[in-house]
This record gives C-alpha cells, structure tokens and sequence, in this order.
C-alpha cells in the first residue's frame, strides 16, 4: 500500500528550542531508534510544557547523563561547526531517520566534512562562545530541514545568526526539495515514480 499525502512545511520559521532536562524521549532499550505508532507520546508533556514558556519544540538530552544532545523536537539534529558538521551517532535512542542519511549523503556529496558523534549540551554553548557554531538544524520526513534560532538551557539562551547568513542548512533543503521533485538528478534512486 502506497499513502501519499500533501504537505507545506512543517515549521515555517525557524525554531526557538528548549532543552529539556526533566524528561527524555528515549530510554535504552526502548523504541528510540524506531518509528511505532505512539513512540512520541512520552514527549506530549515536555513539548507542552515548552510551548507554554513559549518555546517551538524541545531538545532532547541522553536519558543517563542528561548531557547529550539526542534529537530535536521530532527531528534529528544537525551542528554546523566551523568546518564540519556534527550529527548525533545513533544510539540505540536515535531514530536513524531516512531524511537524516539523505542530508548526511547530500552534504558529504556537496564536500562538507559530517561526523556522526555524541555532542554534549556543553559543548554546543562552548562552540558557540568561540565563535564555532555557525547553525543548528533539524531534520525529517515532514519537516524536511527546518532551522533553529535559538537554544535555551537553563538559565542560558545561544542566539544564532539568521537563516539568510547561512550557508549549510539552507543549501542542503534546496538540494533535498530538488531532488525529492525532481528538479534536480537523483543518481542513488531516493524517488520513487507512482
């Protein structure tokens, strides 16, 4: 069975982002690296939660440390630092999300260096006080590449430039949307005619 249905983007603007500290959206051992119906269920609270403060959605933390950054809102998620990409490495609790290993494809072919590695929510405020973190994106099914604005942790919030500065994520949404409408090639045959 084949379902198709039509979509805008999922998030217009780009996002203001919470992270939260007192819930996690995946255990070890549980359903974080898969797609059932429900697997976000455990998030309702957290994102409601973050909507009140006035935030779009939530940054998810490692459900052991509650140091690492896992995913974003409903996507996963992607630094642009200096000169590479980081991506969190799947874990067990990370959805390896197909619009995930397209962006990693498209990005690696459009000559960016991207590494699959456990960032801590440390280390992303340090990037971004020396300078170091150019942009921070998510990705997925619906939400193709949509942008973060800012990061809230505690009593810190990181402001990144606008999307009009950047130079990673807004490219590789291009080249993605391309591709998926086939405007553009599709060598590795992602597209599927119906």
């Amino acid at each position: 069975m084949v379902l198709t249905f039509p979509f805008g983007e999922y998030f217009a603007a780009p996002l203001d982002v919470l992270v939260s500290e007192r819930y996690v959206r995946a255990f070890p051992g549980g359903t974080g690296e898969t797609k059932p119906a429900g697997n976000y269920g455990a998030t309702l609270l957290a994102d409601q939660e973050a909507h009140e403060a006035g935030f779009d959605a939530v940054l998810w933390l490692d459900a052991q440390e509650r140091s690492y950054v896992e995913e974003s809102g409903v996507m996963n998620v992607f630094f642009v630092l200096r000169n590479q990409v980081v991506t969190p490495s799947l874990s067990g609790t990370i959805l390896p999300g197909i619009t995930r290993n397209s962006v990693i494809t498209l990005l690696r072919d459009m000559g960016y260096r991207v590494e699959e590695n456990r960032i801590s929510i440390e280390e992303v405020f340090e990037c971004h006080g020396r300078g170091d973190l150019l942009e921070c994106f998510g990705t997925g099914t619906a939400a193709t590449v949509s942008h973060v604005r800012c990061i809230r942790y505690r009593d810190r919030t990181l402001e990144l430039p606008s999307v009009e500065q950047r130079k990673v994520g807004p490219r590789v949404r291009e080249k993605l949307l391309a591709v998926m409408a086939g405007q553009e090639s599709d060598p590795r045959g992602w597209v599927e005619e119906v």
